[in-house]
Parts: C-alpha cells; structure tokens; sequence
C-alpha cells in the first residue's frame, strides 16, 4: 500500500499530509527550510535506504536555513525506523532537528485505522518527510515515504540550458531516445558546449547534468557525462522506480579552464545497466546557474 492511499490510511485528510505541508510552507515563508539550487532539487529529501531497503530511509545531503542559520549535511544520512507494530499501522515523521543540528525521527502512534503524523517537537524543526509503518513490516520502501519539504530559498538562478542530441527513438516513447542493453557503457549522444556568456558581474557560474531514463527490470542503472578526454565529469543512478521514467541530477559542476565542464569541448552521454538489461534515455541536458 502506498503512502498516497487516502482511502486506506487519509493521509490527505485532516491533520496528517494537508497539516503539516501547510506548516511547512509557513515556516519556509519565514526563512526556515531547506536551501535548494534548483525545484528539482535533491537536497535533504527523504528516500529508500540506498544501500538496499531495511527498516530505515536515508536522508539526501544538503542544506537548510532555520533562523538564519545555515546547516549542512555534507553526506547522506541513514535514520533507522523503530520496530512495526505487530497488528497497526504508524506514521513517522523525518524532521531536521535545529537543537541537534541533524536529521531526526519523531515516531507516531500506531493505530488500526486512522494513523496520525505525529507534531514536531520544537518549533524550531522544519518537517523533511513522512514514512508510513505497516504492520509487522521490516523494509521501508519508496512508495512508503512522502516528501515534505519546503524550499526557504533557492540558491541560484538558472541562466542557460543546453540539450543533448541522442540516437533515434527505438523505445516508443516520443522524442528522441538512446538506449542500451549491456554490463558497458556506450554512447549515446554528444554535445559541444557554449558556455552562458551573460551573467551578472561577480557570479559564480555553475552546471548541473540531468538526464530522463528508464532501465525496464529492477537492476541499477547509470548514465554518465564524459569530456574529450575520456575524463569522467558527472554521474547519476537510478536503483529504484522502474515502471516509468526517472529523472535524475548530478551534484554541481565546476565551469571555465580546467575544470568540469569547459568553453568549446565536445561531452558525450553514456548509459549501462548493471545486468546488462535495456536501459533507455530520453532526454540529457545540461543547465547552467548563477550564484
């Protein structure tokens, strides 16, 4: 059952996601919530454990800003889930917890029926998600997790956006599409960059590597951006939701001599699939931010 169901556990109705959504943009309309570079930005969101599910979520890095403090979470944090009620379902909240400066679990109350997200406890903390306990349950997995989070801010400014050409369609999906079906990587579209050349004086100009994919089984993907060289400069993975497309996003790129992605050189997409099954790319693209 997913965490959606509103039929099964109302998690839309009173109290529960409506509440504390509503709670979070308030305290994101006064500063406090996570820092993000972009909408489609990662940063501290609640996820599956990445290292294979268990009874815990993992916590993206990033930052947030709570009363004009910035913390940062400079490497995934793991959160382990208290142990499920044998016969009732629970709602936990995931908060960053001010007091502690890090990542936290606000366990809920089982109930049969009707489970509720349990409050914060300090006023202080800004609600990251909420994961649903099913009886009896001893992995926690995607469809299981609600993000709550709510930019307070967003650090940069897109100014450009340049797309990749791939091969012709071959997975009937509209648009042009690269896909793969081995252990290697192989490539899939190149693209010379032109650098932004507008940008306000003094900013710092930065990149991030996006790509849209879908391997078909549940098998671990990748997809990477490769300079002239051969030099590996970004790379995404996709270990979960298979049934449709995924986009993904690398971390920030450096930009200018010498460093991720330069003035002029030629980068090519490359995708694999760790059992060697198909795996498609509809879409890379690379987008350029000031700071």
């Amino acid at each position: 059952m997913a965490i959606e169901n509103r039929d099964n556990i109302g998690l839309i109705d009173g109290q529960n996601v409506f509440g504390m959504r509503i709670q979070g943009l308030a305290k994101a309309g006064i500063g406090n919530g996570v820092v993000a570079s972009s909408i489609t930005s990662t940063a501290l969101k609640v996820t599956q454990r990445g290292a294979g599910a268990d009874r815990s979520v993992d916590v993206q890095l990033g930052n947030c800003r709570i009363n004009a403090v910035e913390y940062t979470e400079a490497a995934i944090v793991n959160l382990p889930i208290s142990t499920a009620h044998a016969t009732s379902k629970r709602i936990d909240l995931i908060v960053y917890d001010q007091s502690a400066g890090n990542p936290a679990v606000v366990d809920g109350t089982p109930h049969a029926t009707d489970p509720q997200v349990p409050d914060v406890t300090d006023d202080n903390d800004i609600p990251l998600g909420i994961v649903l306990v099913n009886p009896a349950v001893s992995v926690i997995n995607t469809a299981d997790i609600y993000d709550l989070r709510c930019f307070a801010t967003v650090k940069y400014t897109m100014v450009g956006m340049i797309e990749f050409g791939l091969k012709t369609n071959v997975d009937n999906t509209e648009g042009s599409c690269f896909q793969n079906g081995t252990a290697s990587y192989v490539s899939g579209g190149k693209l010379k960059i032109k650098l932004p050349t507008v940008i306000p004086s003094g900013a710092a100009l930065t990149a991030k590597f996006f790509v849209i994919m879908r391997p078909v089984s549940a098998s671990v993907a990748y997809a990477q951006l490769y300079n002239d060289t051969g030099a590996i400069q970004a790379t995404t993975m996709l270990t979960e939701n298979y049934n449709e497309p995924n986009m993904l996003v690398s971390a920030s790129l450096t930009t200018g001599a010498g460093k991720n992605i330069i003035n002029d050189n030629v980068y090519s997409i490359d995708i694999k699939n760790s059992a060697g099954v198909n795996t498609a790319i509809y879409r890379a693209w690379l987008e350029f931010y000031v700071s």
